[in-house]
């Protein structure tokens, strides 16, 4: 019997859009180091 602990596939749909809004602003701008969203994390 497998119960399962957390589910992160729901999680990660509940949010996808704007996960996937920052990643795409990230590759855009090709501020991978020390960027806009660096500094806001």
């Amino acid at each position: 019997m497998q119960i399962p602990q957390v589910d992160l596939k729901a999680q990660y749909q509940a949010i996808k859009s704007e996960i996937d809004r920052a990643i795409a602003g990230v590759i855009e701008k090709t501020q991978f180091v020390r960027g806009d969203a660096v500094a806001e994390f």
